[in-house]
């Protein structure tokens, strides 16, 4: 027999939950790109990729809650009915598996790159400070070093002054 799910209006519904699947597998196609891409250019700066990360999160669980929808949907089907709509099913599922298991191996290596970031630059803030420390130390030697001669060109010339006038 004819199950009520598969009637005119069901179908509709099952082509409408379709359709917005593959509509959100294309949005997360392409911000896993972009994501992907943010995450291997070196930026100190946050450059859009929290957001990125937030929105594609957003976009993976609204495409397994539709994916739900779908199984549900396909659960009101005969036996007969369900072998299209199972397999169809199932490759939305491994999209979401995949799309799922790049977006966290992309958000991982993002906050590496974070960690890398923000590592390198204590490690430059550290060797200025050294620099500036040692800079300073260096003035101070050349200035004592100054006042050191400064001082022996004064007891040479007392010296002199000395020998001549006992000579």
């Amino acid at each position: 027999g004819n199950s009520p799910a598969m009637s005119s209006g069901g179908m509709h519904q099952w082509e409408e939950l379709r359709r917005r699947a593959r509509q959100m597998e294309s949005d997360i196609d392409t911000k896993l790109i972009q994501f992907n891409k943010l995450a291997v250019s070196p930026s100190s700066e946050d450059n859009g990729a929290s957001a990125l990360c937030t929105e594609l999160e957003s976009l993976l669980m609204q495409l397994s809650e539709t994916n739900e929808h779908m199984v549900r949907y396909s659960q009101g089907l005969s036996p007969g009915e369900a072998a299209r709509p199972a397999q169809v099913l199932q490759r939305h599922r491994e999209l979401l598996h995949e799309y799922d298991r790049e977006f966290r191996k992309i958000r991982s290596n993002v906050s590496e790159q974070k960690e890398r970031d923000q590592l390198l630059g204590s490690v430059r803030a550290d060797i200025g400070e050294y620099k500036t420390a040692a800079s300073a130390r260096m003035e101070n030697l050349v200035r004592e070093r100054g006042a050191a001669q400064g001082s022996l060109r004064t007891t040479d010339q007392i010296l002199a002054g000395g020998a001549a006038t006992k000579n």
